[in-house]
């Protein structure tokens, strides 16, 4: 499909299709704020709101808590003249402003009859048959009336073809009246609001208002410059056209970017959620890989404590088997001890002897066992808990605008920035150009929360992004964009005293030199979130 852009129809209002594109999205501002319905008989208020007539005079026959006999009030008949006696007012139901009325009451107020005209092409674009339908000729005398093929807007009238030829001839008085295309209701006459029964014919230049003329002859407009209606028609619809232009642009350049948020609303979502699920995963096989270690290590220690008891047990039933045989030769010796015949004694004394010494010596063995330790294995899970508990996302840095400077002519610029204070935090200072997209300077595992950027280009758009790194993963601030400057700043370089060596302690801020890129970001900021 060809484009559109920059194409504007040329086909009067009675165009069906025009209408209904542009009839898009009114009904909120046809709506009578009290009723709810589309307006009927229409009246514009001071504070500039409108409010059905009958409504109007609901309000004044109603307390003010009690408006709901207004929601039936509306009709589409014509209404009768207000009463005598009414109050002298009602709060406007839009903004609550005191609306004043005079001595003629409702009838003081103006029947607003360009908003009047904008429902009735809603009604009829809207209707349940959005088909066309037959004018038919208001003077005819056939019956029935034949299809009227033009209007007049000066006579309140449509013809047909042949009453329009007779009647309504283009030639002499009725040259100048203004024909139209054919429509059911014809433009109602606007009246002056001050001279009931009089019709408004000039424009008031000063109260930007229609007035009559008697309005100027003797009201507070005769003193007022006036033009005719026509004229100030041309010229207000040319000023309101070129409003319409200049506001549809900027709606169009902001639904653009409406879209473009959508999009990155869409994408940060899809992030996160793709985040989500990663982390999942991720903590699963943490969680995995501890339950295979906790097997693992539970049978290393399986295996090593029956290893040793095992070898316990073998000292343990040698040192048993010569306790055994030692009490034994004991015995014996004991019993020979006992004898009182010499001959007796001394015939076997040096066979007890032997085996009592032979017995001794199975007591004296090495002892290997007093070299095996009880804890060969000990658990150390302190650090891995302390991991473990430090398993984290960083947060996002937040980039201080007040507290960074740069300072000429060194080139050099300090960046300093906001984060959580958690431990084993370090920060990436990654500095690119904005004309070319490249990295001109980086610091790489910052401990504090500000750094030095040095051999900055003057008069050069630079973009500063912070990245907070742990153990867990990488966050990332919004990016800072400003503007090194070729005037030099009115301070030097410090010196080792202070925050470090290079401090700049005074220069210009870069929030002073950073261009407006949204309204809401303040001291001139332009923040964007990193795709």
């Amino acid at each position: 499909m060809a484009s559109l852009d920059g194409f504007r129809p040329t086909c009067s209002l009675e165009c069906h299709l025009c209408r209904g594109r542009n009839m898009e999205g009114l009904e909120d501002e046809l709506t009578c704020p009290v009723c709810l319905e589309l307006y009927t008989c229409p009246l514009l208020l001071p504070c500039h709101h409108n409010l059905c007539r009958r409504c109007a005079e609901a309000f004044l026959e109603t307390l003010p808590d009690e408006p709901a006999g207004a929601q039936t009030a509306c009709s589409s008949e014509p209404a009768p003249p207000s009463p005598e006696g009414t109050p002298i007012g009602f709060p406007c139901p839009t903004c609550r402003k005191e609306v004043r009325l005079g001595d003629r009451g409702v009838d003081g107020l103006s029947r607003n009859l360009l908003l009047q005209n904008i429902v009735d092409r809603f009604k009829q674009i809207h209707a349940p048959s959005n088909l066309k339908r037959a004018v038919a000729c208001l003077v005819c005398d056939a019956t029935p009336p034949r299809d009227a093929v033009k209007s007049c807007t000066t006579c309140k009238l449509s013809y047909c073809d042949e009453c329009l030829k007779l009647l309504h001839p283009p030639r002499g008085g009725l040259a100048k009246h203004k024909l139209v295309a054919p429509f059911d209701e014809l433009q109602a006459l606007v009246v002056c609001p001050e001279h009931k029964d009089k019709p408004v014919e000039l424009y008031c230049m000063q109260d930007s208002t229609p007035v009559c003329s008697l309005c100027k002859l003797v009201s507070k407009h005769k003193d007022h410059d006036v033009t005719s209606l026509d004229e100030a028609f041309e010229s207000r619809r040319v000023d309101l056209q070129k409003i319409v232009d200049e506001v549809s642009e900027k709606t169009e350049l902001e639904t653009k970017k409406i879209e473009v948020l959508e999009a990155k609303k869409a994408a940060m979502e899809n992030h996160a959620a793709q985040l989500r699920l990663q982390i999942e995963t991720e903590c699963d096989e943490l969680i995995d890989i501890i339950r295979q270690r906790k097997h693992a290590m539970l049978g290393r220690v399986d295996t090593v404590a029956q290893a040793d008891t095992a070898r316990m047990k073998t000292f343990i039933d040698s040192c048993q088997d010569a306790v055994k045989a030692t009490k034994s030769s004991l015995a014996l010796a004991k019993e020979a001890l006992k004898e009182s015949d010499p001959a007796c004694f001394l015939q076997s004394e040096q066979a007890v002897r032997r085996q009592v010494e032979q017995s001794k010596d199975t007591l004296v063995q090495d002892e290997e066992y007093t070299r095996i330790p009880t804890d060969r294995l000990c658990l150390n899970m302190g650090p891995i808990k302390t991991l473990l508990r430090g398993l984290d996302l960083p947060s996002p840095p937040v980039i201080c605008p007040d507290q960074c400077t740069t300072a000429m002519p060194v080139h050099e610029a300090r960046v300093s920035w906001e984060a959580e204070d958690n431990a084993g935090v370090k920060f990436d200072v990654i500095c690119s150009r904005v004309d070319n997209n490249t990295q001109a300077v980086s610091v790489r595992d910052v401990w504090t929360k500000s750094s030095e950027l040095r051999g900055l280009q003057e008069r050069t758009s630079y973009e500063v992004a912070i990245l907070a790194k742990c153990d867990g993963g990488v966050a990332r601030s919004n990016n800072f964009l400003f503007k090194t400057s070729d005037q030099p700043s009115n301070s030097g370089r410090g010196g080792r005293g202070g925050r470090g060596r290079g401090v700049v302690r005074k220069g210009t801020r870069m929030a002073d030199m950073c261009k407006t890129r949204h309204p809401s970001c303040p001291r001139e900021l332009y923040y964007d979130y990193p795709e």
